[in-house]
């Protein structure tokens, strides 16, 4: 069981100051101001079903970004006011982990995982909520004569929202072959394809100040790739590696 926090004040922070003219020309510009955070919570735990060599866990991470700026922008009589906008972008995350090892020989996980995101500001009663999910399977066989085969599927689920309605889902699907050599299997060759699917996709989704702004770009496609690996690594003093740690940390 562990747990992490942290919370960070920036005094004269630089944010942005942005004028709307009476015909929607906007013109910013960069101040100092005080009151922007950000935070981070982070709480796991993981335990082992020693019966059947299931290692299983749980978390859950929250992360919170308060920031201010300020708009100017005519009234009902058209004089120009400004006013702080004060901007909210937090999330909200819990996922599992499932992690099977059987001899050495067989290995699968499993870590599904959701998001909940909620931005909002002051200035504007129209908030930007949705769910985003990534569920990861991966799995693993060593066969006869040092051959092994894996492969990963990756399901990232994208909530749409009333301004970008378009289907963001993707499916990454990516396996390899291997073959060990030496004698303490330090050599390998490994022939890798990713993106069996071809479904990868460039994404980003950023909600800032009450604006929503999704960026698609082109990215890496379906391509195969052959390597060589040397493992040379040593564990010193012949200590045996550490048990449990089947967790990362992650924010």
């Amino acid at each position: 069981l562990w747990a992490s926090a942290s919370i960070n004040f920036a005094n004269d922070a630089i944010t942005r100051s942005d004028t709307v003219g009476v015909f929607g020309n906007r013109k910013y510009s960069y101040v100092n101001t005080d009151g922007n955070y950000l935070g981070w919570a982070y709480v796991g735990y993981g335990f082992k079903l020693t019966k059947i060599d299931l290692q299983m866990g749980i978390h859950a991470n929250v992360n919170v970004n308060h920031i201010k700026s300020f708009i100017t922008s005519p009234d009902g009589s058209g004089t120009m006011r400004t006013a702080a906008n004060i901007s909210d972008n937090n999330s909200y995350t819990v996922g599992m982990e499932f992690n099977y090892y059987k001899d050495k020989k067989y290995s699968i996980s499993f870590e599904p995982s959701a998001t909940y995101n909620n931005n909002k500001s002051n200035i504007t009663t129209y908030t930007t909520d949705y769910w985003s999910s990534t569920n990861t399977l991966e799995g693993s066989v060593q066969l006869p004569l040092k051959f092994e085969v894996g492969s990963t599927f990756e399901w990232f689920i994208r909530q749409k929202t009333a301004v970008f309605d378009r289907n963001n889902n993707v499916m990454l699907w990516k396996a390899y072959i291997s073959k060990k050599f030496m004698k303490n299997s330090q050599l390998e060759l490994r022939a890798y394809v990713f993106d069996i699917l071809k479904q990868n996709l460039g994404y980003d989704r950023v909600v800032n100040n009450g604006i929503t702004t999704e960026n698609t770009y082109n990215t890496i496609g379906q391509y195969g790739m052959l390597s060589l690996i040397w493992n040379f690594t040593k564990t010193p003093g012949g200590a045996p590696p550490a048990e449990g740690g089947m967790m990362m940390m992650r924010r």
